[in-house]
């Protein structure tokens, strides 16, 4: 992708004010919405189908089949018309190799995508949040404490109080916190404090950040770990893309972005050596991993969600109702 982008194209999905988040794609389409769900055909970029369903977030692609995943049931819907195929209580899902776990009550089942039939029940007693997986490492939550659990062992690899051991060792204060996986350790967030480097092997803290960043937004990609803070104008403090060094915490550079102000971005998304970002400021914009540079930047109306990258093109949705595809110079000169 050859930067800088250009706005080509600015599809009104619905008239009024709409969350409709990341959008998802397909090789014949685009998926976006919350309670009404738009198919939008990825060559013509028309509204083909709507379908009013209750709160699903995210989407998930397996095959041929589009996985809604809700607060109490996950459901797949064929991706050509958006008839229903099946559907199951479920608080939540995530797709592992080439299967779906689905959350229930002190346990994770697996799932097979295609027909929502059970393969294999996991118990893990007093389980509140999955967060993401360390190849086959399970990371969750069970309330204050952090968990790890390898699915093929079909074991617990530790638990360990987080949420006391960052206010104890660190006086990072607040009751909540998030955890992003990395390579050889993940990402601890504590939203508006500061985040940690923490050991994928047993869970102990390595390192501290403090730092004023949205819950969602530090990220780990091949041994380093990312963030774009939130600034102060009034205190003199701007927004600043930083990187550290995986395990150690060690600071590789900081880049500061006086034009952001204090806007709070959505969540990162990474592609062939960048990182895309939407904020509630209107804006969308895309850093150089390697040295931090502001490469990119767009600002439209209203609120902008989590871009997507997919065939040279970044989409975007923003809280007007719109859909805008973004292209760099390699794909407006080619033909389509």
């Amino acid at each position: 992708m050859i930067f800088p982008l250009k706005l080509v194209k600015r599809v009104r999905v619905r008239r009024g004010p709409a969350v409709l988040g990341q959008p998802v794609p397909t090789s014949a389409a685009l998926f976006l919405g919350r309670h009404d769900i738009y198919r939008v055909d990825s060559n013509t970029l028309a509204v083909t189908w709507v379908k009013h369903h209750e709160y699903f977030s995210p989407f998930l692609v397996f095959g041929d089949n589009l996985l809604l995943v809700g607060f109490d049931e996950i459901k797949a819907l064929e991706q050509a018309y958006g008839e229903t195929l099946w559907s199951r209580d479920s608080t939540g899902g995530f797709l592992w190799r080439d299967q779906l776990l689905t959350l229930e009550p002190d346990a994770v089942v697996i799932i097979d995508p295609s027909t929502g039939k059970a393969l294999n029940r996991i118990e893990l007693p007093g389980r509140t949040s999955v967060h993401g997986f360390n190849g086959d490492v399970l990371l969750y939550r069970k309330g204050e404490v952090g968990a790890a659990y390898d699915l093929i062992e079909r074991k617990m690899l530790w638990e360990r109080p987080l949420l006391e051991e960052t206010i104890r060792q660190y006086q990072a204060p607040g009751d909540s916190m998030t955890l992003a996986p990395g390579s050889k350790a993940f990402v601890l967030t504590k939203d508006s404090v500061g985040f940690f480097g923490c050991s994928i092997e047993d869970g102990r803290i390595l390192w501290y950040q403090k730092a004023f960043v949205s819950f969602d937004v530090p990220f780990a990609v091949d041994g380093r770990v990312y963030a774009l803070t939130q600034g102060f104008p009034t205190r003199n403090e701007f927004a600043k893309f930083v990187c550290f060094d995986e395990l150690t915490g060690e600071k590789i550079y900081e880049t500061e972005h006086k034009e952001f102000l204090a806007y709070r971005p959505s969540r990162p998304t990474v592609h062939e050596g960048h990182v895309f970002f939407g904020s509630d400021g209107g804006f969308v914009f895309a850093f150089r991993l390697a040295d931090g540079e502001l490469v990119w930047r767009h600002r439209t109306t209203g609120q902008t969600w989590q871009p997507t990258v997919f065939q040279d093109r970044v989409y975007v949705t923003s809280d007007d109702g719109h859909l805008l595809v973004f292209e760099g110079k390699r794909s407006i000169s080619a033909k389509r």
